[in-house]
């Protein structure tokens, strides 16, 4: 019981650090849309145009880029003005047809079901993150 009270409490500071810089100094609409513009091109570069990276740096740090590249603009969108709902719904169904993609069209390439796994994890992170600011500002938390 303990350790949920922890992470309800690091999840509420989060949220209450993200909703104080949200309304204290709102980031232009038109930044946010060039950050999200930026992280989608850099999904689609490591996603589709990327054909080999060398040696991992340490394990499984292909799944930890794939979190990244799901997670990341799925919390930017709301910021450009996407509903975090449907920029999380549209970044989940994205996950398996970049794998089919890379299976298919893209030699040398194969899909792998654990990179979807990791692709749907950066979006529920980001997902839950914007629901729990979403919670805290309506005073529900």
């Amino acid at each position: 019981m303990a350790a949920r009270s922890r992470w309800a409490s690091l999840g509420r500071s989060v949220a209450d650090m993200l909703v104080w810089a949200a309304m204290t100094r709102p980031m232009p609409r038109s930044l946010a849309l060039v950050m999200l513009l930026a992280a989608l091109a850099w999904q689609v570069w490591s996603l589709y145009l990327v054909t080999g990276t060398g040696p991992a740096p340490f394990p499984h740090a292909d799944k930890v880029v794939h979190v990244a590249l799901f997670a990341v603009p799925t919390l930017i969108a709301p910021l450009a003005g996407v509903h975090w709902q449907v920029a999380a719904v549209v970044m989940a169904v994205h996950a398996p047809i970049s794998e089919l993609i890379q299976h298919v069209w893209l030699p040398g390439r194969t899909g792998d079901p654990f990179d979807v796994v990791a692709d749907l994890v950066g979006v529920a992170i980001a997902a839950f993150a914007w629901w729990f600011v979403s919670r805290r500002r309506a005073g529900r938390l």
